[in-house]
């Protein structure tokens, strides 16, 4: 029976992957930072001004 190699740059049982929903981080600090955004749905999106966010009043001019 010829053993099956491992392909080069495979992952190893060693390995750890890490996802971060960092959008959801923002919507969060966001929500901390403003106060009468919470409990209210929030859209974080790429603007001219870092960390922009917009309410869910603003959300049906997207």
């Amino acid at each position: 029976m010829a053993r099956r190699g491992r392909l080069p740059g495979a992952p190893t049982r060693s390995q750890i992957v890490c996802h971060v929903d960092v959008d959801c981080f923002y919507a969060a600090c966001e929500r901390l930072r403003e106060p009468a955004l919470r409990g209210e749905p929030v859209v974080v999106g790429m603007g001219y001004e870092a960390g922009e966010t917009a309410g869910s009043r603003g959300d049906s001019q997207l």
